[in-house]
């Protein structure tokens, strides 16, 4: 009967600190969500003072001439081949992630002073598939 008790009193213990850890435990959890909800926000807060890269853009090639109009998060990015025919697609911009989307191709934005660089993040690693392109 004595062990009996022993064990009785030995699991009531066991589960009285259990049961006082979890109360314990969601209170250090939750200030610690809060501490990395404080850290994204301000991690959002610096992303969206991203440069705007609103206006018009040129570049050329020896084939063609490249025209990309930005306003906001979409804009348009016209082609011109030599011979004068044109192609135009639509563009969608992720400023937070300085990334693009080019009709069906994604790129990755970097500006330095008047010059857009954009590299093609579906292209072949051994394949140059940077553009540049200058602020007019």
């Amino acid at each position: 009967m004595k062990k009996i008790m022993s064990i009785l009193a030995l699991a009531v213990a066991l589960f009285l600190t259990a049961c006082s850890q979890q109360e314990q435990t969601p209170k250090a959890s939750s200030s610690a969500s809060s501490h990395s909800s404080e850290t994204v926000a301000s991690t959002s807060a610096e992303k969206e003072q991203v440069q705007s890269i609103d206006g018009s853009y040129r570049g050329q090639d020896a084939e063609s001439t490249i025209l990309l109009v930005v306003t906001g998060q979409k804009g348009t990015y016209t082609v011109t081949d030599s011979d004068g025919e044109e192609e135009t697609k639509e563009v969608a911009i992720d400023p937070v992630n300085q990334s693009m989307r080019i009709g069906d191709e994604l790129y990755r934005y970097r500006v330095e002073g008047d010059q857009l660089s954009l590299e093609d993040l579906e292209q072949a690693e051994d394949d140059q598939g940077t553009i540049v392109l200058t602020r007019q």
